[in-house]
């Protein structure tokens, strides 16, 4: 397809995520099941391209700020957003795009005879580093300065400015082997039998990276139920839990219930896992799942509060919360994040999720364990609600994670008294989690 499709194929795209409110992954997911004219190579420069530009948004915008400067009025909005993408690919990937490509795309044909001047100072104007900390980090990375500043604030400017570098690169494709099914070493031969090269994960038992992005639905592999998509960090999040054979397990916030599996095999299909959800959309796909990986013992659950458990005497050994969050932690999934997150709306996750530890409190057993997890990197949705809790409940108390340290040999990750996994660090998504005891 020639270059100037490509780029009103990119054009369109970023139009739809901007339009709506679902992640950029799934609007890109139905944006090409409806143009399934569009090769794999076309596919490939339409979410590179796309994801790259969400990436380096606000560089981009202010590299197109500065090359317009002697042209005069500001170009249409639509204009605006193809030079955009534009300075992305020539600034910033460094791909060759000709001005008779841009032109043929353009709405306003005042910038079609300055556009060859324009490129070129795309490709070398400099841009002057702004004053203070956070604007710095947002310039240079691409991110909104009130989340640069929160950044900084939980690890200094100058690891701040690696953790933007890590959350601007495309996020690894993992699995977690399913052992209920077959060992990670048996699982890495099935795929090694279908042409799918993968290597064990550094902190995980249960995880396998891929070398390289596969239709993993049309495996037989999957079909067998040998693993499941989940990000390393979430795995260690749910052998936090340390649920055991016979027990009775609480996912309060279960979603599609990659957790609930998780907790299912480490139960070895021994137990009761309850997979409570209040979205019945989430929740729908987690009896599939379940059937394909043989874990007969989840239970999914359709609630309208998580007090319906607490009126039924309901009494668990373990309560996992993966609250709903800010998302802050999937970054490299979802850039476009970046640009549609508000402080108000960090603000309303942190009570809500000080209202679900509320709801769970008495699911708990005494001496039973409750870990409270977000893919959170915002000191509101982790430190702050479980400080919260606990000066409400004093039942609870904070147990260091120490079992996963001593158990998996995880060292410094869980050093502290909770667990913070970070993708500069560790390679994985940015992931809060802190094991409550309840006395």
């Amino acid at each position: 397809m020639k270059l100037a499709s490509l780029l009103g194929h990119v054009h369109e795209l970023l139009a739809l995520v901007a339009d709506g409110e679902r992640p950029a992954d799934l609007v890109l997911d139905g944006f090409f099941r409806a143009r399934r004219y569009l090769g794999s190579r076309d596919r490939r420069f339409v979410s590179e391209t796309s994801f790259g530009v969400l990436r380096h948004r606000r560089r981009a915008e202010a590299l197109v700020e500065a090359a317009l400067l002697e042209v005069g009025d500001r170009p249409l909005a639509e204009d605006f957003r193809l030079l955009v993408i534009t300075a992305y690919l020539v600034a910033i990937a460094g791909v060759e795009v000709s001005p008779e490509a841009v032109a043929e795309k353009l709405k306003d044909w005042r910038l079609k005879e300055p556009l060859p001047d324009i490129l070129e100072r795309l490709r070398t104007v400099a841009l002057a580093e702004p004053a203070g900390a956070a604007a710095r980090l947002g310039l240079r990375h691409s991110f909104p300065d009130w989340m640069a500043e929160r950044f900084i604030a939980l690890l200094g400017e100058e690891e701040a400015l690696r953790l933007a570098a890590a959350l601007n690169q495309p996020a690894p494709l993992c699995l977690r082997v399913n052992t209920l099914r077959a060992t990670r070493e048996a699982c890495r031969e099935a795929l090694a039998a279908e042409g799918v090269a993968s290597a064990p994960t550094a902190l995980s038992p249960w995880g396998l990276v891929l070398e390289r992005r596969v239709n993993l639905p049309g495996l037989d592999s999957f079909r067998r139920g040998l693993f499941e998509v989940q990000d390393e960090a979430s795995q260690i999040v749910a052998l936090l839990v340390d649920a055991a054979p016979g027990q009775r397990v609480l996912d309060a916030c279960a979603g599609s219930g990659g957790k609930s599996l998780a907790l299912a095999a480490a139960m070895e299909d021994r137990g009761m896992v309850v997979a409570a959800d209040v979205s019945e959309a989430r929740l729908r796909p987690l009896a599939q799942r379940a059937a394909r990986a043989g874990a007969t013992c989840v239970r999914p659950r359709l609630v309208g509060s998580l007090y319906e458990l607490t009126a039924e005497g309901a009494i668990y050994d373990r309560v996992l919360v993966d609250a709903p969050c800010s998302l802050t932690g999937t970054l490299r999934r979802n850039p476009g994040l970046k640009w549609t997150l508000s402080e108000t709306a960090v603000a309303e996750a942190a009570a809500r999720q000080l209202s679900i530890l509320e709801e769970v409190a008495s699911l708990l057993k005494p001496g039973g364990r409750l870990v409270y997890a977000t893919c959170s990197m915002l000191r509101e949705e982790d430190e702050d609600v479980v400080a919260a809790f606990l000066a409400r409940h004093g039942e609870f108390t904070l147990t260091p994670p120490a079992e996963v340290r001593a158990k998996l040999g995880l060292g410094g990750i869980a050093a502290g008294d909770t667990l913070r996994l970070w993708p500069h660090r560790h390679g994985t998504d940015g992931f809060y989690a802190a094991v409550l005891a309840r006395n």
